[in-house]
């Protein structure tokens, strides 16, 4: 009985946000405060797709604005990866970087 494998069970899907709850979402930091700022830099940087622990090892000399992209270094599997970026997402972290204290 030990060589037998077990049958995995289903996993149900993860449910989504919709358009109208993601848009009361973004509105929510208040933009003219640097946490305000910050929050929504963070949030839009994980509409990436990355994790918040690859958010968190993000360097300045990782983003690479000629390019439109950012290297994640810290990822699970621990192999480097570029996660494109919009020019909305540029713009926002060149914001957040000119008020942010180094």
């Amino acid at each position: 009985m030990s060589e037998i494998k077990l049958v995995k069970d289903r996993k149900c899907a993860v449910p989504t946000y919709t358009n109208d709850e993601l848009d009361l979402l973004f509105k929510q930091p208040n933009h003219r405060k640097f946490t305000g700022i910050r929050d929504l830099t963070i949030m839009m940087l994980l509409e990436t797709g990355i994790r918040a622990s690859e958010c968190i090892g993000i360097n300045i000399k990782d983003i690479d604005y000629s390019r439109s992209r950012i290297l994640i270094q810290n990822t699970k599997g621990y192999k480097q990866r570029f996660v494109p970026i919009q020019n909305r997402m540029k713009e926002q972290l060149q914001r957040y970087l000119s008020i942010r204290e180094y």
